[in-house]
C-alpha cells in the first residue's frame, strides 16, 4: 500500500513537470511560452530578441515598439507557416504585416531547433513593414517572389558560411556574385553600379525600386541574361547596358525612364530592348 502511494505521488510530480514545460516553458532549452516572460522590443542590430513563433502575434501586439524598428530572432517556426501562395505571404509574413510594427529579422529557426534551408515562394510577399533580414548560413534555396513588394526592405545580409548566397551593401547575390538576386525596394540610394562579376540579372531583381535614378551595368561585359521584369517599374531610373550580347526577357525594362545602349548599337541591342516590350526612351552613350 505504501509503495503504491509513493508510485502515485511520483506519477503526479511527473505530470506536473510535463504541464509546466507545456504552459510555462522547457527549462532545458530556456524557451518560454509565456509572453510576459519575453524581453520587450525594440532590441538592436547587436541584440536580436528571441521570440517563439507561437507567441509572435502577442509579442508584436504587447511588447514590440510602435515607433522604432524591432530586431527579432524568430524560433520554433512550423515549415507550413513559411509557405505563401500566389501574391500572398505565408502565416509568418501575415503575422508580421498585420502587426504594422517595423521589423528586422535574423536567425530564423524552425521547430525542434531545425535549421532553415528554404524560404518558399511568396514567403514575405507584400509584407511592407520588414526593414531588413539576415539570412542564416544553413539557407540553400530562396523561392520566387519571396520578397516581392517588400517596399520597406532596405537590407538583405547573409551569414558567414553560407554556400549558396552572398550579399554586398544589402544587395542579394548568389555565392559567386554572378547572379544579382534582389536589390531591396526600400533602399534610398539614387544610383547603383552593378558589380562587373554579374552575368545574370534575376527575375524581378529591381522590382519597384523607385528611389533609383541611375542603374549602371556598363562594367558587366560578360552579362548574358536580363530576366523577366528585372527592372519593372523603376520609374525614375535610367538603365545603362554594357557592350555585350545578352538575352533580354519580357518586360525587363517596363516603365523605366530610359535605357542607354553603347554607341553603334552593337549586338543589335536596340531591337532586343524593343522586343522585350519597352516603349520608352532609348539613347546611345
Amino acid at each position: 500500500m505504501k509503495n503504491n502511494k509513493i508510485f502515485k505521488g511520483l506519477a503526479l510530480l511527473a505530470l506536473m513537470a510535463m504541464l509546466s514545460m507545456v504552459f510555462i516553458g522547457c527549462p532545458g532549452n530556456g524557451k518560454s511560452l509565456d509572453v510576459s516572460k519575453l524581453e520587450p522590443g525594440p532590441g538592436t542590430l547587436d541584440h536580436f530578441i528571441e521570440v517563439p513563433f507561437p507567441l509572435l502575434d502577442k509579442w508584436l501586439e504587447t511588447k514590440a515598439s510602435a515607433t522604432e524598428v524591432n530586431y527579432i530572432k524568430i524560433i520554433e517556426i512550423p515549415e507550413e507557416a513559411l509557405k505563401g501562395t500566389n501574391s500572398e505571404s505565408g502565416k509568418l509574413g501575415k503575422t508580421i504585416k498585420a502587426s504594422g510594427k517595423k521589423v528586422f529579422l535574423s536567425g530564423l529557426k524552425l521547430k525542434d531547433n531545425k535549421e532553415l534551408k528554404k524560404i518558399p515562394d511568396f514567403c514575405f510577399d507584400q509584407v511592407t513593414n520588414i526593414i531588413g533580414i539576415n539570412l542564416p548560413a544553413s539557407l540553400s534555396t530562396i523561392g520566387q517572389f519571396a520578397f516581392t513588394t517588400c517596399y520597406a526592405l532596405t537590407s538583405i545580409s547573409v551569414a558567414d558560411g553560407n554556400t549558396s548566397y552572398s550579399s554586398e551593401n544589402g544587395v542579394l547575390f548568389d555565392k559567386d556574385k554572378t547572379t544579382l538576386k534582389c536589390y531591396p525596394a526600400g533602399k534610398t540610394d539614387t544610383s547603383y553600379s552593378v558589380p562587373s562579376s554579374v552575368t545574370t540579372i534575376g527575375p524581378h531583381a529591381f522590382l519597384l525600386c523607385k528611389a533609383l535614378t541611375s542603374i549602371d551595368l556598363s562594367g558587366c561585359t560578360k552579362l548574358s541574361t536580363i530576366r523577366l521584369k528585372a527592372f519593372f517599374s523603376c520609374t525614375e531610373a535610367t538603365v545603362k547596358l554594357p557592350n555585350a550580347g545578352m538575352k533580354i526577357e519580357e518586360s525587363a525594362f517596363e516603365s523605366c525612364k530610359e535605357v542607354q545602349i553603347p554607341a553603334g548599337n552593337a549586338y543589335n541591342l536596340k531591337k532586343k530592348v524593343e522586343d522585350s516590350g519597352y516603349t520608352g526612351t532609348i539613347t546611345e552613350y
